[in-house]
């Protein structure tokens, strides 16, 4: 099994997890709210605790402000990731990349004279080392941006990937699709592969799946997929909202919408996303 590398995302982490405090807090209130409109609405003759209700008020206004704003902040920050990771992502692949191709090339011209054992050994031991530090450099620009999607398109880009997680891991992931024959635009595949790729990260890397049933339908009004498992690694509701919620502002972006359903165990998760076409 190949061991990849996890690239982290911190700052998205704490600020999710403080905007999930936050909202748990509002709903306290929330609640607290209504508790109190229901018993003094039973109790005429009560005083009014007008100062509670101005406190809570008072709170909710201002939890519900900074919510908004850790939101705004959060697919700020969502973009500028992706920005930087194209660009270097471009740098790896077409820069780095194609030095190492060109070093490739000439040891293996190098190869076909007529050199020594000794030389000949050191050469293929620098042919295959360049030869694995490319496809490294090459998974690695993959990870950060799929720049293939820009090239190749999203289904296409998808098999890529499916293909590769199940050679990596033992799953077996159901691809099934329906296309309107013309390609969405570059900014909705992109998405939809980036949501895509942390769904099936998330079920297969974390939930530790062995099945998964993806389905992709397109037409001239929008793309929906819908990623079902079952038998899956029993974990809290939270711990689901919390590895989907990059996910869902990301489609957010895109005027969409993220959805999530499982049975009242956590082992059955069917996951829905739909995105209007522009």
């Amino acid at each position: 099994m190949t061991n990849h590398t996890n690239y982290p995302n911190e700052p998205y982490s704490v600020l999710s997890t403080y905007t999930k405090e936050l909202s748990k807090l509002f709903q306290q209130l929330s609640s607290d709210l209504i508790a109190i409109q229901r018993k003094y609405k039973h109790s005429p003759d009560s005083e009014k605790p007008s100062q509670s209700l101005d406190y809570l008020l008072d709170e909710m206004d201002h939890l519900e402000s900074e919510i908004l704003n850790n939101e705004k902040l959060l697919k700020f920050m969502i973009r500028e990731q992706d920005t930087e990771r194209k660009t270097l992502s471009y740098e790896l692949y077409h820069v780095i990349g194609q030095t190492l191709y060109s070093l490739l090339i000439s040891i293996r011209m190098i190869l076909k004279l007529n050199l020594d054992d000794a030389i000949r050994e050191h050469f293929m031991e620098l042919k295959d080392a360049t030869n694995d530090t490319l496809n490294k450099i090459r998974e690695l620009s993959f990870d950060l941006f799929p720049l293939m999607v820009e090239d190749l398109g999203l289904i296409t880009t998808l098999r890529s990937y499916i293909e590769n997680l199940q050679s990596n891991y033992d799953t077996t992931i159901h691809f099934h699709y329906k296309e309107s024959g013309t390609r969405a635009g570059v900014n909705i595949e992109t998405c939809l592969y980036r949501v895509s790729h942390d769904i099936l990260d998330y079920l297969v890397k974390i939930r530790q799946t062995h099945d998964v049933s993806v389905q992709l339908v397109e037409d001239d009004q929008e793309i929906s997929m819908i990623f079902i498992s079952k038998n899956l690694k029993p974990v809290p509701k939270s711990h689901i909202f919390e590895h989907l919620l990059l996910a869902k502002k990301r489609i957010e972006q895109q005027s969409g919408m993220l959805k999530f359903s499982s049975t009242p165990d956590h082992q059955t998760l069917n996951i829905k996303i739909v995105i209007p076409q522009s």
